[in-house]
């Protein structure tokens, strides 16, 4: 297996574990310093680009070299895949994507592309409107009806997201050029489901509450919490079946009040964060990869009952508290007394990363507090 990197998530970091487990052996390509480069689980390290498209380059230029095909390569981030995408005619760089070359894959880098396409596959979605230029963003609120949520169309990281309530919201911002979605906010239970399909059917799946978010208010989950999600195996047909996905992916919904039907956000096509919670919640991810890699075309299906339990993922949450500045937060999360801590102590390599990482820039905004640091202009 290999597991390629070029922004510095978790979620692909988390990955080796799994595919470990599963009986892989599992090489590594990324920056030295990366999460994905620390974990225990990787067997091979391979020093690739923070740059996506030199590092999509040196991907090829290894997959031309080796005399072996590896058995499944994962894109681990958005920046590949749609610098991947945008290359989909290269027959090398085809075999990789997680769905055909062509609309499907454009609608993993574009939000429009993903909500035209799921609207075709009568996937649940809240209302929308297309917004070509930032001018267009009024009335595309309009027709929705405010709140409404604003998406650049082509980003990542929930970068250039924001809630206008009115007209006098969107007015008052500086918004830069480009693409946009404009989504009615539905008001109820947000989560997300981790799923894998396979040839564009869903074979494993498990879904969790967003139980807190960091930063606010559209941050990724700190804290999560198990849902079952009986009716939700419909939608993951219809997902697949539109995308002919193939491989892991997060999708993001919103289950709106008075309704037991999730809506969904946005499908990020790459492994997420949320899978290192498949043990804590009784689902077998290392049984559904060994199929998944052997061909196997299996369907393993959430448990109807798991730990209900608030899980709080490290080191988000911790981060959150720090933000707030809440000392009777951090003593509850340490002590255990606010739930369980999700901590990485079986990968202590990842885990003296994350620690690390956290730790230097913990440090570097208490003296940007204090005036010891200047803020790095070119980081504002």
């Amino acid at each position: 297996m290999l597991c390629v990197a070029a922004l510095d998530w978790l979620g692909v970091a988390k990955l080796p574990r799994f595919l470990k487990k599963a009986g892989a052996k599992v090489t590594a390509m990324s920056p030295k310093s990366f999460y994905l480069a620390s974990s225990r689980y990787v067997d091979r390290r391979i020093l690739g680009s923070a740059d996506p498209i030199v590092a999509i380059d040196e991907l090829r230029a290894h997959l031309k070299q080796r005399e072996k095909p590896y058995d499944w390569v994962v894109l681990g981030d958005d920046a590949l895949l749609a610098e991947a995408a945008r290359r989909g005619r290269d027959p090398v760089l085809a075999k990789l994507l997680p769905a055909p070359a062509g609309e499907r894959m454009a609608a993993l880098s574009s939000k429009i592309g993903f909500n035209w396409l799921m609207e075709g596959a009568k996937v649940p979605l809240p209302r929308y409107a297309t917004a070509p230029r930032a001018a267009d963003i009024l009335s595309a609120a309009e027709a929705v009806g405010y709140p409404v949520i604003v998406k650049p169309s082509r980003a990542w990281g929930g970068v250039g997201v924001f809630r206008a309530d009115s007209p006098e919201d969107v007015k008052r911002r500086q918004i830069p050029e480009g693409e946009f979605i404009v989504q009615k906010y539905l008001k109820g239970r947000a989560g997300t489901s981790t799923a894998l399909f396979f040839q564009g059917r869903p074979a494993f799946w498990f879904s969790s509450l967003s139980a807190a978010v960091h930063p606010e208010p559209y941050g990724p989950a700190c804290s999560r919490q198990y849902i079952p999600l009986p009716k939700f195996e419909s939608t993951l047909n219809a997902i697949g079946k539109a995308l002919q996905f193939h491989g892991m992916c997060g999708i993001d919904w919103v289950i709106p009040e008075g309704t037991e039907t999730p809506a969904v956000i946005e499908l990020n096509g790459r492994p997420a964060p949320a899978l290192e919670m498949a043990p804590r919640f009784g689902a077998d991810l290392t049984a559904a990869l060994t199929d998944f890699v052997a061909g196997v075309d299996a369907v393993r299906p959430p448990p109807e009952e798991a730990d209900d339990r608030v899980f709080h993922m490290f080191p988000l949450r911790f981060q959150k508290a720090i933000h707030q500045r809440s000392l009777a937060d951090m003593a509850k999360l340490a002590s255990g007394l606010d739930g369980p801590v999700v901590v990485p102590w079986a990968d202590p390599g990842l885990l003296s990363r994350i620690a690390l990482t956290n730790a230097k820039g913990y440090l570097r905004w208490i003296g940007r507090r204090v005036g010891v640091v200047k803020p790095d202009p070119k980081k504002r």
